[in-house]
């Protein structure tokens, strides 16, 4: 469901809306744009750092200083419907967006009814768990862990003393998580999912929640899980590393029956003295800003799309008209043409934008990219030491962004020319800055199983092959998965260009 621009104009004036000014919200971990009067706003964004760093607490995470791309982007829509809308995709409540440009997620702004209501922000917890997990870039989850303890986290309890409390049942799940049917323990530990079915699939957000809540609270089976994930990182297969970390895999489903059948549930309290929220400045948005900000929702949404990019393009160019001398207009404007593969128009808004602000970061990347663009549909005329002057340049303006270091990188394979240490290097510290982007990670995966070095290629790929959001794929990426740890990097690496290929060809 792809928004034209008579229906974005539509949007931007709708009366429930154009009434209500945008605010910004800026914190240590959160960037937060919202039509919540200023206080509310300030207290949603208070309870989002409450929540961040209750989980860090618990589990005991390091929480380094905020950086230009480490804080992550949330939009707040009015309700589910926005959320859909906006992303394209039907009947979702929130989503996040790991991506090397910088973390987004879209939630909607809804209070929860009742206990069983499934609100925006605890759709947010839940997808923020996943952001912080997929932090460690090399730790790879099996899938019952990531959206179990997504589960675990995401019903968190921000209580009046300050505190948080964690461990509420997911009540959202309702009957899933009375009938606790679906995929065996053994199963469901050890990763198996041969014609795995839909009832099985989501069983790991239910059964998957009370397994992590059971061994979280149960004494017995302290440091199990430890040992089961660090097993898992030593190459152990994760059925064969359950059984040495849980034992009989039997009874451990015996005693979880049992612990389900218990009248009450313990949960955790972090106390309000343990929490650290740090500075919540508030802000009310320029209008050039509050114009331009349903097209910068579109295109951080549908990156991929580029017929999305091309409808927006317009009020983007309108938006343009109306304030010429705003460096963010023009930067967005840039954006639109360069996902609507409108590379010189892109090129030339970029340019406009960095006439007003020559140090802007975004622009570079923008004019970068649309050259490097050019370049690939005219090779004879390209001038490649150009084109990587504006990714060296942007690297020079932000060192901890990962985006330049990628296009730098990604300038040697378009001109069709081995990658110098330098620029692999690069790539490999842009994965450390942003482990959440796939497309990333799977780039460096497929380098350094060129250079031989299958190890860290495994480890790298890890979190892909047991990523839980796409089941479609998990079969193919175990097999590369296998190949890997086989030494096999001949295979493996025509399977990952293979499925490279793929993945441009539908992008197209």
């Amino acid at each position: 469901m792809f928004l034209r621009v008579t229906a974005l104009a539509a949007l931007v004036l709708a009366p429930s809306q154009a009434l209500a000014k945008w605010n910004e919200a800026r914190t240590n971990h959160f960037i937060i744009y919202s039509q919540q009067q200023p206080e509310a706003l300030r207290a949603y964004a208070t309870g989002l750092e409450r929540f961040d760093s209750a989980v860090r607490a618990v589990r005991q995470m390091k929480d380094p200083p905020p950086t230009s791309t480490s804080r992550l982007t949330l939009y707040t829509l009015r309700d589910w419907e926005d959320v859909s809308e906006i992303t394209g995709i039907d009947g979702i409540a929130g989503v996040y967006l790991g991506r090397v440009s910088g973390p987004v997620s879209f939630a909607n702004s809804q209070p929860k009814r009742d206990r069983w209501d499934l609100d925006g922000r605890t759709v947010f917890f839940h997808e923020y768990l996943h952001h912080l997990m997929l932090q460690d870039a090399t730790a790879a989850y099996p899938t019952w862990m990531v959206e179990g303890y997504a589960e675990f986290f995401a019903p968190a309890k921000l209580l009046q003393d300050g505190s948080v409390e964690f461990g509420e049942p997911p009540h959202y799940r309702g009957a899933w998580l009375r009938l606790l049917r679906g995929m065996s323990i053994p199963d469901m530990l050890g990763g198996i999912y041969n014609q795995t079915t839909d009832q099985e699939w989501l069983s790991q957000y239910s059964t998957g929640w009370l397994l992590a809540h059971y061994l979280a609270f149960e004494p017995t089976r302290r440091g199990q899980t430890s040992k089961y994930v660090d097993l898992i990182q030593k190459g152990v297969p994760a059925l064969d590393a359950a059984k040495q970390s849980f034992g009989d895999l039997k009874q451990l489903e015996k005693d979880l029956n049992n612990y389900r059948g218990r009248d009450t549930l313990p949960t955790r309290i972090i106390p309000a003295s343990m929490i650290k929220v740090g500075p919540v400045e508030v802000r009310a948005l320029r209008d050039d800003e509050e114009a331009i900000l349903p097209v910068r929702m579109k295109l951080e949404a549908q990156m991929e799309n580029s017929a999305t990019a091309r409808s927006v393009a317009g009020a983007a160019r309108s938006a343009a008209k109306n304030f010429p001398q705003s460096e963010l207009v023009m930067e967005v404007l840039a954006q639109a043409e360069l996902q609507g593969k409108r590379y010189e128009e892109a090129s030339t808004a970029a340019d406009r934008a960095l006439a007003l602000n020559p140090k802007a970061f975004k622009p570079l990347i923008y004019k970068g990219r649309a050259r490097m663009e050019i370049a690939k549909q005219d090779p004879k005329s390209a001038d490649w030491k150009a084109i990587r002057a504006w990714f060296a340049k942007a690297n020079r303006q932000d060192l901890n962004s990962p985006e330049p270091l990628m296009y730098y990188y990604q300038t040697f394979l378009e001109e069709g020319v081995t990658p110098p240490a330098q620029a692999v290097d690069g790539l490999l510290f842009a994965v450390e800055l942003v482990p959440q982007d796939d497309d990333l990670r799977l780039m460096a995966v497929r380098q350094l199983v060129r250079d031989g070095d299958l190890a860290n290629a495994k480890d790298l790929f890890a979190p892909i092959a047991y990523s839980p959001h796409f089941p479609k794929e998990k079969r193919r990426n175990l097999e590369i998965m296998d190949k890997l740890k086989a030494g096999d990097g001949k295979a493996a690496l025509a399977m990952l260009d293979e499925d490279e290929k793929r993945r441009q060809k539908a992008k197209r």
